[in-house]
């Protein structure tokens, strides 16, 4: 199913992350809900491909949701563990899963830092995505300590 997606917000997106030095990456439509994104860092351990800085976008609403994703396969659980030992880091909650649109959490667990996940567009684009690159790039300082 082909569904609308707003080019001028992932164009300011993408114009945002770039000013900032950060690699970000469209993937696809995440259960027909949100626009599956994420930020690459690489450490060539293998690790950066089950433990990412991942930003779902829901166009339709003008919602960004700014987390840690980390592969939930029971072998990865050291990684969990690292994510979950920095400080400010929690675990998605249920309702915030189930708005993501993400609730498979053997496949996948989302982290937020400093309880902020969702960010909606409340005044002038450039200062909403301003906020979210903000996050993103204090989300990958957590991600260099685990992935490093």
């Amino acid at each position: 199913m082909i569904k609308f997606v707003n080019f001028e917000l992932l164009t300011h997106i993408r114009m945002g992350m770039l000013q900032n030095g950060l690699d970000w990456r469209l993937e696809r439509i995440q259960r027909g809900k949100c626009l599956w994104t994420h930020v690459l860092i690489k450490n060539m351990t293998g690790d950066e491909n089950n433990a990412r800085v991942y930003v779902y976008i829901n166009t339709d609403e003008n919602i960004m949701y700014p987390v840690i994703w980390v592969n939930g396969a029971d072998k990865y659980e050291y990684l969990r563990n690292k994510v979950i030992d920095q400080e400010g880091i929690n675990e998605l909650t249920d309702s915030e899963y189930e708005e993501i649109g993400e609730k498979n959490r053997d496949h996948a667990r989302l982290y937020k830092l400093d309880n902020a996940v969702k960010f909606g567009n409340k005044g002038p684009t450039y200062e909403w995505i301003a906020d979210v690159v903000n996050q993103v790039k204090s989300l990958t300082k957590v991600m260099s300590n685990v992935l490093y």
